[in-house]
């Protein structure tokens, strides 16, 4: 592999109001000649890819989705940063109702959430709570559930 790796945006849903923050979020992470039909209006499940993007000094994942996230509020998105050498990829998601879901990806762009996470987090509950209680309170933000069930409703 190289220091260049694939980028990818997929708008599912947006509305006229989130346009001037997609732009904004996309001008602050340098992608503007890289995206020009996007900045020409989304279309929804429209995939929007940069084939190899240079990862030194290049966007950095979680700024940009976290500046779709703030700056267009209604616009249910995913985003996936290809693997470089050893390292997982980058994966976003994020559906209005929601908190922006943030972990790591494989090869495919599935994402993935790693194993010494949830055992840190399962080691930090009460002796008292069962898995169904742990995976109920803190498997939707931590495993990313409810993000990527509302996402489904989005796919084709």
């Amino acid at each position: 592999m190289t220091d260049r790796t694939p980028l990818t945006l997929v708008i599912h849903a947006t509305t006229d109001a989130d346009l001037p923050g997609i732009h904004k979020a996309i001008a602050a992470a340098g992608l503007e000649d890289y995206f020009p039909d996007l900045l020409n209006g989304p279309v929804p499940g429209e995939t929007y890819t940069v084939e190899e993007l240079d990862i030194v000094g290049g966007v950095e994942h979680n700024s940009l989705a976290e500046d779709l996230a703030a700056h267009a509020p209604h616009t249910t998105f995913e985003l996936r940063h290809g693997q470089h050498y050893a390292h997982d990829g980058h994966y976003a998601a994020y559906v209005p109702g929601h908190p922006l879901y943030l972990t790591t990806c494989d090869a495919d762009g599935d994402p993935q959430t790693p194993t010494d996470e949830v055992t840190q987090h399962l080691k930090m509950a009460p002796a008292t709570m069962t898995v169904e209680m742990w995976l109920t309170i803190h498997g939707p933000d931590i495993l990313g559930t409810h993000v990527r069930t509302a996402l489904e409703r989005y796919r084709t």
